[in-house]
């Protein structure tokens, strides 16, 4: 009876820690999800942004050749905001994922037994 009890606690044990981790990756999944659509609304105002000011140079009468710096100033200072915007996004992505996979390796890392790891150093054909 003392067994069952432990074997019991043990099993309530080990589903408390399936729900937990189970919770971590929805939350870690969502949280790539929403930095993936920030991604691409970033990429979206962007082209925004540019059509407004290909727009407003289309439709001036009063602009000429020599005021060609003022579209491009903005048109780089909207380029590099939103590449920056763009990066930091992408690079939080990319990092979750890292975390993620570190972790997948972690929790599958299996020790080698004593026997094969003997096996292996008498084995020729694995050097």
């Amino acid at each position: 009876m003392n067994q069952s009890q432990g074997n019991s606690s043990s099993e309530d044990r080990i589903q408390r820690e399936i729900d937990k981790l189970d919770q971590t990756n929805k939350k870690q999944e969502q949280r790539i999800r929403n930095l993936e659509t920030k991604a691409v609304h970033n990429v979206n105002l962007y082209f925004i942004f540019q059509a407004v000011i290909l727009a407003s140079t289309t439709v001036a009468t009063t602009t000429s050749c020599h005021d060609w710096w003022i579209p491009f100033t903005l048109s780089l200072v909207a380029a590099i905001t939103n590449l920056l915007s763009f990066l930091g996004t992408m690079s939080k992505v990319l990092l979750i994922k890292l975390r993620h996979r570190i972790h997948e390796n972690v929790s599958n890392y299996k020790r080698p037994t004593r026997s094969s790891s003997a096996r292996d150093s008498l084995d020729p054909s694995r050097e």
